[in-house]
C-alpha cells in the first residue's frame, strides 16, 4: 500500500517534499532515491488501470 500511495502521489505530480513528509521520512533524499525512478506518465497509466479494476 505504501508504494501504491507514493506512486499515486508522484503520478499526480505532488512535490517530492510533500511525498517525503507524507511518508514521515526524515530525509528527502531517501524518498528521491527510492522512488525517483518512477516516471510520472507511466505511473498515471498504471493508476488508471488500477482504478478501472
Amino acid at each position: 500500500m505504501r508504494h501504491t500511495a507514493v506512486t499515486i502521489m508522484i503520478s499526480s505530480r505532488a512535490p517530492p517534499a510533500v511525498v517525503s513528509e507524507t511518508l514521515r521520512r526524515s530525509m528527502l533524499s531517501t524518498t528521491v532515491d527510492l522512488y525517483g525512478h518512477l516516471p510520472p506518465r507511466a505511473d498515471r497509466d498504471a493508476v488508471t488501470v488500477i482504478d478501472k479494476a
